[in-house]
């Protein structure tokens, strides 16, 4: 399998792509959930940290989603137009790595998504039906013993799973001989 791995942070996102074990492409790209937040901040008028409240409670991306109300509905339209720029990110980027690559049959079979842009409500559905693979959250505990952590610390790192992929990532590498 070819798979696109991104990072949505907050102002940048970070994609490799991975052909079973191998890293065969990463790149740096402009553009992470900040995008959402200035949309919903010109949208509704408010500052970027209320504009990123608002991302959290009241966006979907779900394709053909019913919205509650019209507020969520207003806001699950601004984000749309991020929602767009984010999916042309990640198809250039795959477009991008064929001509690098000198590999015009590189097909990316799936997408994992993680950091913490990527828990906006209906990104992955979003993103599925635009690149037409499957798209999901990266896990990276199916494979990591927690049991020794407390039990706060074991909701830590639930509330920041996604943005710990990273860092898990490089320990792993630091202790592989």
């Amino acid at each position: 399998d070819s798979v696109l791995i991104a990072n949505i942070g907050h102002e940048n996102v970070d994609v490799i792509i991975c052909r079973g074990p191998d890293l065969v492409f990463a790149r740096n790209l402009t553009g992470g959930s900040k995008l959402f937040d200035d949309a919903l901040a010109a949208q509704f008028g408010v500052s970027p940290r209320k504009a990123e409240d608002l991302k959290k409670r009241l966006v979907d991306l779900t394709p053909g989603a019913r919205q509650a109300d019209s507020t969520h509905e207003k806001a699950s339209l601004a984000a749309m137009a991020p929602a767009g720029q984010l999916l042309s990110l990640l198809q250039s980027t795959v477009l991008f790595s064929k001509g690098q690559l000198k590999i015009p049959n590189l097909k990316v079979d799936r997408v994992l998504l993680c950091g913490g842009g990527a828990a906006l409500e209906g990104l992955c559905p979003y993103l599925s039906q635009g690149m037409g693979v499957k798209v999901e959250l990266f896990d990276p505990f199916r494979v990591v013993d927690t049991s020794a952590l407390s039990a706060e610390e074991s909701d830590l790192l639930d509330e920041y799973q996604l943005e710990s992929v990273v860092a898990l990532g490089l320990a792993t590498m630091a202790s592989d001989p």
